[in-house]
């Protein structure tokens, strides 16, 4: 197992507890962090970001079913699963709990520097995100 992908490993874990000094210490200060809503800059940023998944959705999983793996480069593949049950801070403000599940499919992108990831691109459909959270209608309705 390469680095990135052993990190990528290691962020999931660590995100899932909602330790934001934890995820501190698993990213460089010059990050390529990108996600589907937008990029973040700086480790800070990033740490409010993934805290605020942990309180909107404390019982937050994520399911890998396939790595892709090069050493300094590993991509993941998989799904984002989780319930709704706290506020959820958005650039349109905070969207109170729907109290419903999703299940999202998502790919992220890591890439490794000296012991810690360089690189997190994340990519998922934000409408299906929407949709499942009861927030927009499905297509076709």
């Amino acid at each position: 197992m390469g680095e990135a992908r052993d990190l990528g490993e290691r962020w999931f874990a660590t995100v899932r507890t909602g330790d934001a000094e934890a995820v501190l210490a698993l990213v460089t200060d010059d990050i390529d962090f990108l996600t589907a809503g937008a990029p973040l800059s700086g480790p800070e940023q990033i740490a409010g970001f993934t805290s605020g998944y942990s309180t909107a959705f404390p019982d937050m999983d994520f399911v890998i079913r396939r790595w892709i793996d090069d050493g300094g480069a590993a991509v993941a593949e998989g799904s984002f699963t989780g319930t709704h049950t706290g506020p959820m801070q958005s650039p349109m403000g905070e969207i109170p709990p729907t109290g419903r599940s999703i299940d999202l499919p998502f790919t992220t992108v890591f890439e490794a520097r000296d012991g810690r990831l360089s690189a997190h691109r994340a990519y998922w459909d934000n409408a299906a995100f929407m949709t499942q959270l009861g927030l927009m209608p499905a297509p076709g309705e």
